[in-house]
């Protein structure tokens, strides 16, 4: 059971970790036009679009 709490909470931290935003480095435009934005929200559901910039 203390196995489970463990596993569970480093499971939460890395939630509150990712939930963060961080300063976004500037890059070059992207030779193919498109830049794609994964997100993963706490559930594990994944949606990733591509936008033509």
């Amino acid at each position: 059971m203390a196995e489970e709490s463990a596993e569970h909470g480093q499971h939460l931290s890395a939630i509150n970790f990712s939930a963060q935003l961080l300063p976004s480095r500037p890059f070059d435009r992207p030779q193919t036009g498109k830049l794609a934005v994964k997100v993963i929200n706490h559930y594990g559901d994944e949606v990733l679009k591509v936008f033509n910039v």
